[in-house]
């Protein structure tokens, strides 16, 4: 999801944005297989942001707070700081 937001998936297909001027390519049969191959990617990585979001939406708090969880698991691993994140408001109603 992260590679998505900031643009850098290695795909054209997630990576540019309105904004961008795109010079179209040359339609020959290599850049239809490797644009065909991006397409591919982009999909997977769609595919795997919209579970996620799925998955979050089941159980908004439940779920995020499995999820920071897991982030913060994998930062203290890679030595990122072991610094405790604030508890988070309840979500809902009060």
């Amino acid at each position: 999801m992260a590679r998505w937001l900031w643009r850098n998936t290695v795909t054209p297909f997630l990576d540019c944005c309105d904004e961008d001027s795109v010079e179209m390519p040359d339609w020959d049969q290599e850049t239809v297989r490797e644009l065909t191959q991006h397409w591919a990617r982009a999909e997977l990585l769609q595919d795997q942001v919209f579970k996620l979001a799925d998955w979050l939406e089941a159980a908004p708090e439940a779920h995020f707070t499995e999820l920071l969880d897991f982030i913060e698991s994998r930062r203290d691993a890679y030595g990122h700081g072991t610094e405790q994140r604030a508890q988070a408001a309840p979500v809902g109603p009060a």
